[in-house]
């Protein structure tokens, strides 16, 4: 009888522990686009650093932002936005790496994180991703929609990741400010990774 009861009990504990796990990933998830929110963002960003500086590798980092949303919602009002906002989620998660991570940072801003990828090889996707989403959302819901990316690298003095997610907002900045529908590159400022790590090419999508 005591052995029934343990196993019953651990029976329990397993299924509430389960139950526990679904109920903390729930809590990452955006629930209208279906992707990572934000609050798993910093954390799987330090993560990536810290890989990225106990291996050598290159860590690159893009946030996105759809150009003019406002006037999106206030032209097919905010079902209409909503369908824009699924559908890049859709398309991004579609076109990337299983390495590869993808955000709904907040509103209409996305955070991209591109493991093993150099910032050379990082820029020629973001421009490419650009272009996919804007054709692939028109394509879905018949809204024309294009977006700004800024983008930045892992450096050696990086020791948080407020620092890269920073530059890649500046960088950002700088590409609504120059005309929106492009990609701004911030690079780290400080040096020390080996030649070898950071020439290392992007494996194929």
């Amino acid at each position: 009888m005591f052995a029934v009861v343990i196993a019953s009990l651990c029976q329990s504990l397993n299924i509430v522990s389960a139950a526990t796990l679904v109920a903390e990933e729930a809590l990452l998830i955006d629930a209208l686009t279906g992707i990572y929110n934000r609050r798993y963002f910093d954390r799987r960003l330090q993560e990536e650093m810290s890989r990225s500086r106990r291996h050598g590798t290159p860590l690159s980092l893009v946030l996105l932002d759809a150009d003019h949303f406002k006037k999106i919602n206030d032209t097919h009002g905010h079902v209409g936005g909503d369908e824009v906002l699924r559908s890049i989620g859709l398309l991004m998660t579609q076109s990337l790496r299983s390495a590869d991570a993808f955000w709904r940072y907040g509103g209409e801003e996305f955070a991209l994180v591109l493991p093993n990828t150099t910032i050379e090889a990082a820029e020629l996707l973001a421009r490419r991703l650009l272009k996919k989403v804007s054709h692939g959302v028109e394509a879905a819901t018949g809204i024309p929609i294009t977006m700004s990316g800024g983008l930045t690298a892992f450096g050696a003095d990086d020791q948080l990741a407020s620092a890269m997610i920073g530059r890649a907002d500046a960088a950002l900045y700088e590409a609504k400010a120059s005309g929106r529908n492009c990609v701004h590159v911030r690079p780290a400022t400080a040096t020390g990774w080996l030649d070898s790590a950071w020439t290392k090419p992007r494996p194929p999508l």
